[in-house]
């Protein structure tokens, strides 16, 4: 009888020790991949291009306006990661905001009325999505 429970105890614990094992990826962002600005940009535009029936002229320059956006928020992205003051943080926020709104004044510049209107339901459709990530 008191090997059985020493044995029971034995198995409950190595059980344990199994169950504290980490099985997903650490919470440090080591693993994640950088994407190039020009490679988000073409993908950007090639997805526009069929949620919004884009022409070549319009997609070049969708991926054009997209490069410019990306690049000047990779900047900015950098500097808010390495900045430490709460007013440098706000600062920073705005300055994506104004880029993010000048990225769509100038997509909307060269679409027609249609496109816009699907354009406005696509940037919807992300923004729910980002909510949705956000709560948990």
């Amino acid at each position: 009888m008191k090997q059985i429970i020493v044995i029971a105890f034995f198995i409950l614990g190595f059980q344990c020790g199994f169950a504290q094992i980490q099985k997903h990826a650490p919470d440090n962002n080591t693993s994640t991949v950088t994407i190039s600005p020009e490679t988000r940009a073409r993908k950007q535009a090639a997805h526009a291009q069929i949620e919004l029936q884009l022409n070549e002229t319009q997609t070049n320059q969708w991926e054009k306006a997209a490069l410019a956006h990306f690049q000047a928020n990779q900047n900015i992205q950098i500097q808010l990661k390495g900045s430490t003051t709460p007013d440098e943080r706000k600062r920073l926020r705005r300055e994506i905001e104004n880029n993010n709104q000048m990225f769509k004044t100038t997509v909307k510049s060269f679409l027609n009325a249609e496109q816009q209107v699907n354009f406005e339901k696509m940037a919807r459709k992300q923004k729910g999505k980002k909510s949705k990530k956000r709560d948990f």
